[in-house]
């Protein structure tokens, strides 16, 4: 049991460049953030450690106020956000609460989500995405030069939580068989196997064929003929992009930016259709999509990355790019790819 990190190390005394003991509990669920990590553990209490500044400590510290959290926490750059179970906010009580916390800012409730009975959200550096049981979808943040709102050319800032019709008409009214997903310039939303994208296109992130810079609405990417059980987008500060799917076969896609060979098809090609993963177990239970880097997990507990290994977050103990995926770790039940480095419990 514990939580291994290796790339690009969140503060003094880190990991390198292979997977390293950072800490000795055995969470529930893990974020690794851009500049600092985050673990939830079974009483539903969150602690966090890192932050990249010359104060920051790989020591675990709880953060106040967080408490019985039920999903994954999601992260932008330097600030983190949940979702509590229902019950907590007394007004109203069948509905769960969305708090939000950063490095300089104590953890908050999002008011405008409360009573909404959020289920899902997907967070990047400059922009938020919030599923509610119902179905809806909010958006927030900016898209300025991106598209990232999926609210078409003419919205690029919305400083509340916003109702987006484009991506609540795709849901039919439930968040059943509904996953979202953020990266750095866009996002994503799989319904019942069919998967949609919005945002920067400079590298093909919309895997819907197009050559546009920029897709300001929801458009239904390249499947070819097959189905998706998820995915998950990365991306980094420079605006890379690219994205993760496992089909209903148990087959494993990739698109969009590849400078660094994190679609893991052996090349550096961009794509702006859906590729091959090739080298992969067929029992994949997880993808992560990481700054350039990316992850997946089987069902036997080994741990697969591929990409940018600038800073060892691919993690076989080298600094030189995967093109392929490679083993790295054994015994793991959960994963997460940050920035520039990489986390599995």
């Amino acid at each position: 049991p514990g939580v291994y990190e290796w790339g690009k190390p969140v503060a003094a005394g880190g990991p390198g460049n292979k997977p390293t003991l950072v800490q000795a509990v055995s969470p529930t669920q893990i974020d690794a953030g851009n500049f600092g990590d985050v673990l939830v553990e079974s009483d539903g209490t969150v602690w966090s450690w890192g932050g990249e500044q010359s104060t920051s400590s790989m020591a675990l510290t709880q953060e106040p106020g967080v408490r019985n959290v039920v999903q994954r926490p999601v992260d932008g750059n330097g600030t983190f956000m949940v979702i509590e179970e229902p019950g907590i906010d007394s007004a109203c009580p069948s509905s769960s609460s969305v708090v939000e916390w950063s490095r300089g800012a104590a953890p908050t409730v999002v008011p405008t989500l409360n009573c909404v009975n959020v289920v899902q959200l997907a967070k990047a550096g400059t922009h938020t995405f919030a599923l509610t049981a119902s179905g809806d979808v909010f958006v927030w943040g900016s898209g300025s030069g991106t598209g990232a709102l999926g609210l078409g050319p003419g919205v690029t800032q919305e400083a509340l939580p916003t109702l987006s019709p484009y991506l609540t008409k795709l849901t039919h009214g439930t968040a059943a068989g509904v996953e979202i997903t953020s990266g750095m310039t866009g996002g994503g939303i799989l319904v019942n196997g069919t998967a949609w994208t919005w945002g920067g296109n400079q590298d093909g992130q919309c895997g819907c064929g197009s050559t546009a810079s920029i897709d300001y609405r929801p458009t239904p990417v390249s499947q070819l003929g097959v189905r998706f059980a998820s995915f998950d987008e990365g991306g980094n500060t420079r605006g890379n992009g690219h994205f993760l799917a496992q089909d209903t076969a148990g087959g494993v896609w990739a698109w969009g930016a590849n400078q660094d060979g994190q679609l893991g098809d052996g090349s550096k090609t961009d794509s702006n259709v859906p590729v091959h993963v090739l080298g992969l177990p067929a029992d994949i239970v997880d993808l992560r999509a990481g700054g350039s880097q990316s992850l997946a997990l089987d069902a036997t507990g080994s741990v697969w990355a591929w990409g940018l290994n600038q800073f060892g977050q691919v993690g076989d103990g080298t600094t030189g790019d995967a093109l392929l995926p490679i083993k790295v770790l054994r015994g793991a039940t959960m994963i997460s790819a940050g920035a520039l480095h990489s986390m599995a419990s």
